[in-house]
């Protein structure tokens, strides 16, 4: 009940005449710079006015060939576990944490840093209401893609990061230009959702076997990284205590297995992005040629394979 009556009141706040900002905005993304600029004056008291709203739907590829980093590169994420991005560039990034420090936006440029976590922390509230109150107010709108919620998880530190980070689905990017502080600066909000992928056909056409292939190949599994396996004796195990240490080899953390059920993929080599440990699929090293065993020796067929035991007598 409570979730259908917040959907009301944003609808209802959406159905207001736009703001003076938006009076420039195509028709079918008013709403959504409506509630941009509402958002920003109630929540923040920024006077914030959106002068243009473009939408594209781009590749993994396209992002990343023609996407210049901005200045602070938010990451997105769903329940799901989707990865997006909101992009705020230098007018954009110091006017939410001016108007939050300072209670203003101040009049004079803001200076080239690079960003930082703070940054990060401080901006994120303003991004992560913008994505929830639209999914709650706009998730009919058909020039809009809000089915899904998207939440502020930190930041990208580099562009390589946010490549390795993003999957390869069509990407929604909303571009708004904003005027900030009653027009003492211009800025951009840049935001990239991940779409699902169009299915090429709803239903398999090969017959049963090919819609049982299908479905099994899109359920999910237990996924578990086996950094090494040893065998040690029951007593071993039992006298193990904390502090205890069981010593791997020097190679163990560059052949990591991933194992699915009684499926095996590898090896991969333990690594870091972001502070967040990660797996990176190396080449399959080279069998070596087995050494030749020798043949095995055969037993004279002469000879018994098992002695007789010696009769005796009482």
């Amino acid at each position: 009940m409570a979730s259908q009556d917040t959907t009301s009141v944003l609808r209802r706040m959406l159905a207001q005449a736009p703001t003076q900002g938006a009076s420039g905005v195509a028709a079918p993304f008013k709403p959504f710079a409506s509630l941009v600029e509402k958002l920003a004056d109630r929540s923040l008291s920024l006077p914030l006015g959106v002068a243009s709203v473009t939408q594209t739907t781009l590749s993994r590829d396209a992002v990343l060939a023609n996407f210049g980093p901005p200045a602070l590169m938010l990451r997105l994420r769903s329940a799901a576990g989707g990865v997006g991005m909101a992009g705020l560039c230098p007018q954009l990034r110091a006017a939410l944490i001016e108007v939050q420090t300072t209670g203003k936006v101040a009049t004079t440029p803001p200076p080239d840093r690079p960003a930082t976590d703070a940054d990060a922390a401080i901006c994120s509230g303003f991004i992560g209401d913008l994505i929830a109150q639209a999914n709650a107010g706009l998730a009919r709108e058909p020039t809009t893609a809000w089915n899904t919620v998207f939440t502020p998880a930190g930041r990208f530190e580099s562009q390589r990061a946010f490549a390795l980070a993003l999957e390869d689905t069509p990407l929604c990017h909303l571009s708004l230009q904003l005027d900030l502080g009653g027009g003492a600066r211009q800025g951009v909000l840049q935001l990239l959702i991940p779409q699902p992928a169009p299915r090429a056909s709803a239903k398999p056409t090969g017959g049963w076997k090919d819609a049982m292939q299908h479905a099994v190949n899109d359920a999910p599994v237990p996924l578990e990284a086996v950094l090494h396996r040893m065998v040690v004796s029951l007593a071993d195990v039992e006298a193990l205590k904390v502090g205890d240490m069981l010593t791997l080899p020097r190679t163990a953390a560059a052949t990591i297995m991933l194992e699915a059920t009684e499926t095996s993929v590898g090896p991969f080599k333990l690594g870091q992005i972001s502070g967040q440990k990660a797996l990176r699929r190396v080449i399959d090293p080279q069998p070596a040629d087995p050494a030749p065993q020798p043949a095995p020796t055969l037993t004279d067929p002469a000879e018994p394979l098992l002695a007789e035991a010696p009769q005796t007598s009482t």
